[in-house]
């Protein structure tokens, strides 16, 4: 697995009354993660 943040191990390792909270910063992780991993190939366009 290495050192890549698996969100799903971390809802495993973590109390099935988990606080709202918590989830969401399980999701934030998730997120800086996906966007390190973003690879930009010119496709992608991110509209506001």
């Amino acid at each position: 697995m290495g050192d890549a943040f698996d969100a799903a191990e971390a809802v495993g390792r973590v109390s099935t009354t988990i606080e709202f909270e918590d989830l969401v910063q399980i999701g934030m992780l998730a997120l800086v993660e996906a966007a390190r991993g973003f690879e930009d190939r010119g496709h992608a366009a991110f509209a506001t």
